[in-house]
């Protein structure tokens, strides 16, 4: 059994088992945006303790983070994230280690949609959920919860329950700063005419 996530451009998390130790949740993205509306890159997603925070707004874009935003490359926050103790979906965390991994391997296009599946430690090492993705075709712009506790897992407590949010609604689209405002720079120009 599995619970989930569901991002929209929107996400949702669907809790899918409930043994004692650990619970498989399966993460959807869906780009609910209209035909000819922006794309999403894979999207990075972390489970955690509290104590990873992708961005501080106002700041400037500490190097993960930009190159996520400016090029879509995931590696560099997945490293900043696992530290050595990062698993991949469907992999399952020794207690206290973090979880992560990618939805899609490809952009991910208006009305389209990337799921994946992942094992999470209910005791206490990852009650919480973060997410981060480019969107194109901009050349700095991303989506990501700025708050490490902003999305809780806890209410995740019965097999079919559902934990779902949109993300990239007006105001929640951010600027990493990085770069002049000129998307003819956009890593995702060859997808666009």
């Amino acid at each position: 059994m599995t619970r989930s996530l569901v991002m929209t451009l929107g996400l949702s998390l669907i809790l899918l088992s409930n043994p004692a130790l650990a619970v498989q949740l399966r993460v959807t993205v869906e780009n609910t945006g209209p035909d000819g509306g922006v794309y999403l890159t894979p999207v990075w997603v972390g489970f955690h303790n509290g104590s990873f925070d992708s961005y501080d707004g106002g700041s400037p874009a500490a190097p993960e983070l930009e190159a996520l935003a400016e090029d879509g490359n995931n590696g560099p926050i997945s490293a900043a994230f696992g530290a050595g103790e990062t698993l991949v979906p469907t992999g399952v965390a020794p207690s206290g280690a973090r979880v992560q991994g990618n939805l899609g391997g490809a952009p991910i296009a208006p009305g389209a949609s990337a799921t994946a599946k992942f094992e999470v430690d209910t005791t206490g090492a990852n009650p919480f959920f973060s997410y981060a993705a480019m969107v194109l075709p901009t050349n700095d712009y991303f989506v990501a919860n700025g708050s490490p506790v902003a999305h809780d897992l806890s209410g995740l407590v019965n097999e079919g329950d559902i934990l779902s949010f949109a993300i990239g609604l007006p105001g929640t689209v951010n600027d990493a700063g990085t770069e002049v405002e000129d998307f003819a720079t956009s890593a995702g120009n060859g997808l666009f005419p």
